[in-house]
């Protein structure tokens, strides 16, 4: 591998936000301090789908998230978003 990021799923949330199964589970969620995760939120699609209002083009249209973990934990990342803002943190 030569450090490029390396996709390794796409999944969909349900209706409450939330995916209904663990995205990485087991050897595939790695801790380490040269190890790092990235999200990629597709806010502005998931808004539309919603019959949400998305200006055009949208203020906000893609949240990347760029996460570390240390050690065996679980990791739960919440995200708020509205047209305008976000907001994330390392849920329990």
């Amino acid at each position: 591998m030569d450090g490029q990021p390396i996709k390794l799923l796409e999944a969909r949330t349900n209706r409450d936000g939330r995916c209904d199964a663990p995205l990485l589970a087991g050897g595939e969620f790695r801790p380490g301090r040269f190890i790092s995760w990235f999200f990629f939120f597709m806010s502005a699609i998931i808004s539309r789908l919603q019959g949400l209002p998305v200006a055009d083009p949208p203020f906000i249209d893609q949240v990347p998230l760029a996460f570390r973990v240390s050690g065996a934990q679980a990791c739960h990342m919440p995200l708020l978003v509205s047209p305008w803002s976000y907001s994330t943190y390392r849920g329990s």
